[in-house]
């Protein structure tokens, strides 16, 4: 079997053409290509190989190979053409057009050629089909005109152009992860490593010094949570961002969000452990934390580079089409606050769980929780941070959110999935309520963050604005 290498591609043939010699025959000429191209000439007059140009002849039974410039190819597979009898045999040596690579993000393509595979990444013969689809956990943007397959045509281009394939299986849990195991906290363990894939922790810099309070380094220390809406995009709260007492933002290059951890603590690894710098904060310009009693307490993240999807670090659903309501009657909320273990004034003290616990809270809407506080013993603490923009979730035998859980995601499940409902802000001090910003109420806040960073899915683009919120972030 003779192989020839053209243009990076491997052109088998299984039975080399045989011509007889035929003296007072009539010759052929070689074809003037509109691109550059080489001829490559056998006879018994040029013993080696002869260089030829378009327009001059060649002998009845002279073999002819052909070269044309990257992006083109000869017309014969096998590159290989004759002259017998006047006439060009198999084809007349002609370049044609190559169909360019099919590379796309998150998409597997697959060629194939006259019924043998070929490689998508270089160029290809017309006729070669590529079949593609998108990589798990990913969909395309648009179902309706996917088709799976494209043709390189005669004129060396693809019938269609590849899809976009965007991040699919939003508010799915993370199958692989074992049963939940009961431990001594008023909640339950997190199904081992990740059960919720779309939590992820908040870490600040913590300076370190010497005896003599000289900064040596600074270690990363889990301070909030936060939940993944996008796999470079994260929604926490707005109070986790600013300094408690003097209420400055964080500068973007002092925060680091880990993802797909079940242990609290940065240093301790895990196998499925990713982190990333954080780029952008965005918070509703409105947004003045203590003063206006934690209204609009909501903040986007934009990290420095996306996560990557699978099993353990997938993002939460949010509805951007429905106006909130409150259809459901309990939602599932996980962190690595503070236990019921050494819990002091309010809350204020308390020791961290190393492992993300998980609980259920019965859920209330505003009006609802609002009676609840005003009946209950020093509810006029609190009653003022139950703004218009909050949702309530009653605690069950002491098990709720406690500091270092601030910024997670209050979840429910509609269907197989699971959607953001609320953002962690607050808590009564008897640890028997917790105010939640409701994600609903601040809709248009986060298609604008995502609008402004061009990462908007199809769920969020061409969507209205509701009636009577008007954002600003700064």
């Amino acid at each position: 079997m003779n192989i020839w290498m053209f243009n990076g591609l491997d052109v088998q043939f299984r039975e080399r053409i045989q011509i007889t010699h035929r003296r007072n025959a009539t010759s052929c000429e070689l074809p003037s290509q509109h691109i550059d191209c080489q001829y490559v000439v056998t006879n018994d007059t040029c013993q080696r190989k002869c260089a030829l140009k378009g327009g001059e002849k060649v002998e009845d039974g002279d073999k002819v190979k052909m070269r044309c410039k990257r992006g083109f190819t000869p017309s014969d597979y096998r590159a290989q053409y004759a002259c017998l009898r006047g006439e060009w045999f198999h084809d007349n040596p002609r370049c044609i057009k190559l169909c360019e690579p099919l590379k796309k993000k998150n998409m597997e393509v697959k060629c194939g050629y006259d019924y043998h595979k070929v490689n998508c990444d270089g160029y290809v013969r017309p006729g070669t089909l590529a079949y593609y689809s998108c990589d798990k956990f990913y969909t395309v943007t648009d179902p309706y005109p996917y088709v799976g397959v494209a043709e390189c045509l005669e004129n060396g281009t693809w019938n269609h152009s590849l899809p976009d394939c965007v991040p699919d299986g939003c508010g799915f849990l993370n199958k692989a992860a074992s049963k939940a195991t009961p431990t001594i906290s008023f909640g339950v363990e997190a199904k081992s490593v990740l059960e919720y894939p779309w939590h992820v922790g908040l870490h600040s810099k913590e300076v370190l010094t010497d005896n003599l309070k000289n900064v040596t380094n600074f270690k990363w220390v889990q301070t909030c949570a936060g939940s993944l809406i996008r796999p470079n995009m994260v929604v926490t709260a707005a109070h986790c961002l600013h300094h408690p007492n003097t209420g400055v933002r964080a500068n973007p290059e002092d925060v680091l969000v880990t993802a797909g951890k079940y242990k609290r603590d940065f240093y301790d690894l895990e196998e499925f452990q990713q982190s990333s710098t954080v780029n952008e904060i965005k918070v509703p310009k409105r947004y003045n934390g203590f003063i206006t009693n934690y209204h609009e307490d909501i903040a986007i993240i934009v990290l420095n580079k996306s996560f990557v999807i699978n099993d353990y670090v997938r993002h939460v659903c949010i509805n951007f089409t429905q106006t909130f309501e409150l259809p459901r009657t309990a939602g599932s909320f996980v962190g690595w606050g503070y236990t019921e273990h050494n819990l002091f004034a309010m809350g204020i003290i308390g020791t961290h769980s190393n492992v993300l616990l998980k609980t259920e809270l019965p859920l209330m809407d505003l009006i609802a929780c609002r009676k609840l506080i005003e009946r209950s013993e020093n509810g006029s603490r609190f009653f003022p941070y139950l703004t218009a923009d909050k949702i309530c979730g009653r605690y069950v035998k002491g098990s709720g959110p406690q500091k270092g859980d601030s910024g997670g995601g209050l979840v429910a499940r509609e269907g197989f999935r699971w959607f953001l409902e609320g953002v962690m802000s607050v808590k009564n001090g008897a640890s028997t309520v917790g105010a939640f910003t409701k994600v609903h109420a601040h809709l248009d806040f986060i298609k604008d963050a995502m609008r402004t960073t061009h990462i908007a899915g199809p769920d969020v683009d061409e969507l209205p604005y509701h009636e009577g919120w008007e954002y600003e972030y700064n």
